[in-house]
Parts: structure tokens; sequence; C-alpha cells
């Protein structure tokens, strides 16, 4: 290439960078489309795990597994009666105890299955 043609190259540098990307970009979508792959990821994004359907919660395969079935009515019944999904409350018994398999003391001193502060609850009623 001569030295004119970098010149132009340079002064153009952005219109160089969109004619490239669309070069690249475009077939690899018009290649993808057909195949769903942009329709599959909508879809999940329709349906996460955990989502509501109607007042009852979907429990996923995974959760099928892990969450204690014994805990499942406690959930559910704190849930309807402070307005809260219960899925929530699960995931927060989940990472802050194990379920209860963790009942210690917190290094910061935060005590019980969902591992709340003492002064938490000081001015509270439930």
């Amino acid at each position: 290439m001569t030295t004119l043609a970098y010149s132009v190259l340079l002064k153009n540098w952005r219109y160089v960078i969109i004619a490239l990307f669309l070069l690249f970009m475009l077939p690899l979508v018009l290649i993808a489309a057909p195949f769903g792959m942009f329709q599959e990821q909508q879809k999940q994004e329709q349906l996460p795990y955990g989502t509501t359907i109607g007042g009852q919660g979907v429990i996923t395969p995974i959760g099928e597994k892990e969450i204690p079935s014994e805990y499942l009515k406690y959930y559910k019944d704190a849930g309807q009666k402070y307005n809260v999904p219960w899925e929530l409350i699960a995931a927060i018994h989940r990472v802050e105890t194990n379920f209860g398999q963790d009942l210690n003391v917190s290094s910061v001193g935060a005590i019980g299955h969902t591992q709340f502060m003492v002064k938490t609850w000081v001015n509270l009623t439930v």
C-alpha cells in the first residue's frame, strides 16, 4: 500500500472499524439465526428457574435434591404470611447456614438459621 492509502485509512479509521465489524459479524448472525441460537436465549429469559407460575413456586431438579422437604411448609407459610417469595426465604436459609447445618455464631455475632444480628430484633416484633 502506498502512503496515500495509509493516510486515507488513518483519517477514516472509524469507518474502517465499522466495516470490519460488519464484515465479520454479519455472516455470524446470519448463520446463527436459522439455528435458533437467539430464540433459545429468549426462552430462558422468559422462564428462569424458580419462577412463580400461578402463585406456585417451581422447584428445579437441583432444588428438589437440595432443599430439605421438612422445611418447605415453613418457607411457604412464612412467604404467604409476610408476602415474601418462599424461594427467597429458602435461598437465604441455604446461603446463611446450609439449611441449618451450620448454626454457629458468625464472626460478627449473627445467630440462628438465617443469621440475624441480635440488635435487629430489639425494636421489632414479628
